[in-house]
């Protein structure tokens, strides 16, 4: 079983479209006489349906073939949630998406998000994924799990026994810390506007509570009354930065109605205690596995990208 929770970012609503690359010519049907029969002489019954200048013989054009392969991306017209594309009849399609999908490098520049966790050389972190939207650290020692960091501000997550020495995982976008909580494994998987932390659980333990200090860097925490976390500049200024949503719980019955294709419980508590700048959160459940994702407000975990030709 398992317990989810997150910090989010947000997103925008999809669409996609392709336009001509060159701009289309006045229609000749705007104008509706002119028009002659086969001896030149005019035709009433033409004049009330054929456009002007053109004789009536002569041959309707071939209609217009369309190849929509996508030749090459327009790099410049990049945004950090869509993406343009040459295609190979001359017009372009722009694709869409309602989660990021470039990302703001250090040149000013964007580029494709790669949520890939990478051997990194950040002093206590020994991985790390920094072509995102936020960047995240993976550390080996249990006082410091996990950094987020969102353009210098952020979160450092650690477990009560900060003298232990841990030694991670990694399988793509995720990030596995073997027996963290006695025989519970913890588990970071990295996604474009997202951190998502599981607390998986091989049987149901006897106090199924758990730990966590946050040390916070620029933001301060606000619970809110749904269970939710909100973490804003701790100038007081400014919108929120990201939220942590409250828990939930899933174990490894399949169950179709349920929103996460698994048997899904929302019985699950994360409280937040005050200590000087930074917090601690306990999140306490009823059954096996635990998640807790970090995210901005608004964000949107599906990839709902699609695209349209015209």
């Amino acid at each position: 079983m398992s317990v989810t929770a997150a910090l989010l970012l947000s997103g925008l609503q999809v669409q996609a479209f392709a336009t001509s690359a060159k701009s289309p010519k006045p229609s000749a049907a705007a104008d509706l006489q002119g028009w002659r029969s086969q001896s030149n002489q005019p035709n009433p019954e033409l004049n009330a349906v054929l456009p002007a200048g053109v004789a009536s013989n002569e041959q309707a054009p071939s209609p217009v073939k369309r190849d929509g392969r996508r030749v090459k991306e327009l790099i410049a017209r990049r945004t950090p949630t869509s993406k343009v594309f040459q295609l190979a009849d001359g017009r372009t399609e722009a694709e869409l998406s309602s989660e990021p999908v470039n990302f703001q490098a250090a040149d000013g520049t964007l580029q494709p998000i790669d949520t890939t966790v990478k051997a990194s050389r950040t002093a206590g972190f020994g991985l790390a994924n920094e072509t995102n939207s936020f960047r995240s650290f993976f550390g080996n020692r249990a006082d410091q799990l996990v950094r987020f960091d969102l353009d210098g501000r952020g979160l450092t997550v650690g477990a009560p026994d900060g003298s232990k020495a841990l030694t991670p995982k990694v399988s793509g976008d995720t990030v596995t810390y073997p027996d963290v909580f006695g025989d519970a494994d913890l588990v970071y998987q990295v996604g474009p506007d997202q951190l998502k932390e599981s607390i998986v659980l091989a049987s149901a333990p006897a106090d199924p509570t758990y730990r966590f200090s946050l040390k916070l860097a620029g933001v301060k925490a606000v619970q809110q009354p749904d269970g939710s976390i909100v973490f804003s500049p701790q100038s007081g200024v400014g919108r929120p930065l990201f939220t942590m949503p409250r828990p939930f719980m899933t174990d490894a019955r399949d169950d179709a109605a349920s929103p996460y294709g698994k048997a899904f419980s929302d019985k699950v508590t994360q409280t937040v205690t005050q200590r000087g700048a930074n917090i601690d959160i306990t999140v306490r459940g009823r059954q096996l596995a635990e998640q807790r994702r970090p995210a901005v407000p608004g964000g949107d975990r599906s990839d709902d990208r699609h695209r349209t030709g015209s």
